[in-house]
């Protein structure tokens, strides 16, 4: 049995209706994505959108709000099932993102990573496209009811990897 999955009345978040300014648009993505995946087990579907444009560096921009990214992530009793967004399609928005977090790690003295010239090229390349990533081994362990997602997997990591 899957327990109490309600999917006829989904809770929708959408991150730029909760933040008023830039500072409190990265505060209020870091606070909700920390504290909500504790909540989350409890509100059965849930579709949270309009990211924090640095919770998603390779999605393009909303066209509606800079602040906010076009992704989103689907979750079911506290699992996340999918996630998705539109890829960013403009090289010189790539290198801009690549060489801000540049100097955010190195702020934080992190390693640096150098900018991969051949995928900003890419992206140049790339028609507008989107997609969604779904856990096809989660929607198993939801719609059963399974509470360890190694029962529903044809080959555990668990298994794999054990000592012989």
């Amino acid at each position: 049995s899957s327990g109490n999955l309600c999917v006829c009345r989904p809770t929708v978040i959408c991150f730029s209706s909760i933040a008023s300014s830039r500072a409190d648009c990265t505060f209020a993505g870091a606070r909700l994505i920390s504290s909500a995946r504790i909540k989350l087990e409890k509100m059965g579907f849930i579709a949270i959108y309009d990211y924090p444009a640095q919770m998603a560096a390779l999605a393009k921009l909303s066209e509606k709000d800079s602040r906010y990214a076009q992704r989103v992530e689907i979750y079911i009793n506290g699992m996340e099932l999918a996630n998705g967004f539109s890829e960013l399609t403009n090289p010189d928005e790539q290198r801009i993102r690549f060489e801000i977090e540049q100097k955010q790690r190195k702020k934080l003295k992190k390693n640096i990573y150098q900018i991969d010239e051949d995928f900003i090229e890419a992206v140049g390349t790339m028609p507008s496209s989107a997609g969604i990533a779904l856990g096809v081994d989660r929607l198993v362990q939801i719609l059963t009811g399974c509470k360890d997602i190694n029962n529903v997997l044809v080959l555990p990591a668990s298994e794999l990897f054990l000592d012989t």
